[in-house]
């Protein structure tokens, strides 16, 4: 499912930290509008996640990505985009949301 794809990092995929260059990485994570290079920024993943969340009601499981998650919780919460970054993602979590758009609660499990 295209709309919970993880965060296209662009010309960054794969490489390590330490490839990217520590001024675009520190906008990247600082400006949640900056694109990673080719890529996507964080306010596109947010944007195309609650697009999908704003879709008609449906009861589902999803298995998908961190950046998907936080993405998910950011908008359900209606967080600031820069909070993205500030929601750690355990291996195996599970975000329960249950409501609907503009009424959603939350669970992390």
């Amino acid at each position: 499912m295209a709309a919970l794809r993880d965060l296209d990092a662009g010309a960054w995929r794969g490489l390590p930290l330490d490839a990217v260059p520590p001024g675009d990485l520190t906008r990247w994570l600082a400006d949640p509008t900056h694109p990673a290079p080719g890529g996507e920024s964080v306010a596109d993943v947010v944007a195309r996640v609650g697009a999908w969340l704003a879709a008609p009601a449906r009861r589902l499981a999803v298995i998908t990505h961190p950046a998907v998650l936080r993405a998910a919780l950011v908008h359900a919460l209606s967080a600031a985009d820069q909070s993205f970054w500030r929601i750690d993602v355990a291996p195996g979590a599970q975000l329960v949301l249950r409501g609907g758009p503009g009424r959603w609660t939350a669970l992390f499990r």
